[in-house]
């Protein structure tokens, strides 16, 4: 891939045109999207400082509240299956775009949300503990790829950075993209 040979990644894991990041991977194999889970699976219980945006603090603090809100009351109308992933991708890539607060709101409100889940897939949703475990891990980490897809700054927009997740229902209405 050639935009591997330029990009840095703004945790500096590609660090010289070989491809080999500071641990000793060769990336010159990898496809971008296993070069982001392999730095976000490094990064999910780190001190991460995403970029500095031009967005004032007031702006990003609401923006990515108002982001997170959206998207997840977007997903509870539409009401398509199998859709889940795509809105978390989609409501964390736009908060973390906002800047360092935004990402971190997201962060902050992700991880609430799915302590919450957690038990109430338990109480309600009478899923085993281990089934619990296995969807919070789950939408944790996609959570975590749609604000490091939001920082990096490689995509024009949340829809293409987090398309793989809508071809999980093609019958997703494109006006709902």
């Amino acid at each position: 891939m050639s935009f591997l040979k330029q990009y840095k990644s703004l945790l500096e894991y590609l660090s010289n045109k070989n491809q080999i990041d500071p641990y000793g991977i060769d990336y010159s194999k990898f496809i971008a999207k296993e070069i982001l889970r392999d730095q976000i699976a490094r990064i999910i219980n780190s001190e991460y400082q995403p970029v500095n945006s031009q967005q004032s603090s007031l702006k990003q603090v609401v923006g990515a509240i108002k982001d997170m809100t959206t998207e997840y009351f977007n997903m509870k109308k539409h009401g398509y299956k199998y859709l889940d992933d795509y809105h978390h991708c989609k409501a964390n890539y736009n908060a973390a775009a906002r800047g360092p607060l935004g990402y971190n709101i997201a962060k902050y409100l992700g991880d609430e949300k799915e302590k919450f889940d957690f038990y109430w897939n338990q109480l309600y949703k009478g899923k085993s503990k281990s089934e619990a475990i296995s969807d919070r891990n789950h939408d944790l980490f996609v959570n975590a790829i749609g604000r490091l897809m939001g920082d990096s700054r490689l995509y024009n927009s949340a829809q293409d950075a987090c398309a793989d997740y809508r071809l999980k229902n093609p019958s997703f209405p494109k006006k709902y993209w």
